[in-house]
């Protein structure tokens, strides 16, 4: 009887603390959804466009010379190199915006005029000049220059905008004005208000664009275009930006 009775006692008291730890285990949790509200958001990009005038040209001059043995066929590439050098520098080029890259030899079986190997062999030698053009209008002057130093190829030209940092400013504004555009138009849409900005990310880019020109003078420089006209730069600039709506 006396054990029965403890028995009884031990399974009333085990299920008083069973349910008091679920109270516990459901106010700890009650307490924890309310403390942990997740945040809404909303998430939109923006874009800026800027375009911007080519004042800087970046060009890749080739020479190339050819010899007996190494050295003659070094020696030769040397001397072309200083008068294109010297031609460079007397259409106004810099000396420091004239650098010699890409050094290259290599050998080359020698062929009869019956394309038969003779078992001579001559020597090939290259050097890529690499010059910053700062005055673009004179771009013609200075290549043709070049060829008559004794360049053979002249290559990769690419065109740029040396200081891009008022341009960029500008596209990043109208980026993010965008961006807060975009996102006001949503949450306007939705029945919600836009609140701070949560993470912003940026990716920038630049292209050529073409200059539109319904003369007939534009339409034919549209089909050959000149290097001392240079197309325009675009400078795109967009933002992922994350906003918190309430």
């Amino acid at each position: 009887m006396f054990k029965k009775n403890a028995l009884t006692v031990f399974f009333v008291l085990s299920a008083a603390i069973l349910a008091g730890c679920a109270s516990t285990a459901y106010a700890q949790s009650s307490r924890y959804a309310v403390g942990s509200e997740v945040t809404r958001t909303v998430t939109v990009t923006g874009s800026g466009k800027v375009f911007l005038v080519p004042d800087v040209a970046y060009i890749t001059i080739g020479v190339t010379t050819e010899g007996e043995t190494t050295t003659k066929a070094v020696a030769a590439k040397d001397a072309v190199v200083k008068k294109v050098t010297e031609a460079l520098m007397s259409k106004g080029i810099d000396k420091k915006d004239i650098q010699a890259t890409a050094f290259s030899v290599y050998p080359q079986q020698e062929y009869d005029e019956n394309y038969n190997p003779t078992n001579k062999i001559k020597y090939i030698v290259h050097n890529s000049i690499f010059i910053t053009l700062r005055d673009i209008p004179k771009a013609g002057d200075v290549l043709d220059a070049a060829i008559k130093a004794g360049a053979e190829t002249i290559s990769d030209i690419q065109f740029d905008v040396e200081d891009k940092t008022t341009a960029l400013s500008e596209a990043r504004q109208q980026a993010v004005s965008d961006a807060y555009t975009r996102a006001q138009e949503l949450a306007e849409a939705s029945g919600v208000k836009v609140g701070e900005v949560q993470t912003i990310k940026e990716t920038t880019s630049l292209g050529l664009q073409p200059v539109p020109d319904q003369s007939a003078a534009g339409a034919a420089a549209e089909s050959a275009p000149a290097l001392s006209q240079p197309r325009q730069i675009v400078l795109n600039v967009e933002v992922q930006i994350v906003y918190e709506i309430r």
